[in-house]
């Protein structure tokens, strides 16, 4: 009876240890780098922006409601950290080329590549994905968590953040930042 236990024990601990997802997952990878003063790293509510509700047509509204959060994650480029930034960008490439992530759209503008990918099921994407990079200024990594967003809401995302403005007192030393690069 002893040893049909532990082929039971071994067996479940088996498929168990089987189960566990070896990669490092994005969020995981957001709460490594905010350790990281090479990083600029924040976390903003959906409310810093200020976008005026009227302007907005119903599916923009609805998309708007349905964001929670925002995570920021970027990683400025110069002399002193290039493989650093060839390692980190090596890192979020394989986070987002497992299965879970689902690709919207890529591009491309000369020195400029980027990516939007979702987690989730097309009608229930819990989290898009933007991720860009220029090999000569650094890369910006930005979550965008929401409940139940949909694949054709994501393109009014961008309108909605198109048309909104940063509350940069919400942002604190960040919003400077922000101000800075026009």
């Amino acid at each position: 009876m002893k040893t049909i236990y532990k082929y039971f024990t071994l067996g479940i601990l088996g498929i168990v240890m089987s189960s566990c997802n070896n990669g490092k997952s994005l969020q995981q990878y957001f709460v490594d780098s905010s350790n990281n003063p090479e990083f600029i790293t924040f976390d903003v509510s959906s409310n810093i922006l200020s976008i005026a509700e009227d302007e907005l047509t119903p599916n923009q509204k609805e998309t708007l409601h349905s964001i929670k959060k925002l995570n920021v994650l970027a990683l400025k480029l110069d002399d002193s950290n290039e493989s650093f930034y060839k390692e980190e960008k090596e890192k979020i490439k394989n986070i987002l080329s497992s299965d879970s992530y689902q690709e919207i759209m890529r591009f491309n503008t000369g020195n400029a590549r980027g990516v939007v990918k979702f987690l989730g099921e097309d009608d229930a994407i819990d989290e898009v994905i933007l991720y860009g990079s220029d090999d000569s200024k650094g890369f910006a990594l930005l979550r965008i968590l929401g409940d139940n967003m949909n694949v054709e809401n994501v393109g009014q995302l961008v309108e909605v953040i198109q048309k909104g403005t940063l509350d940069q007192s919400q942002l604190g030393s960040i919003g400077k930042i922000f101000s800075e690069v026009k």
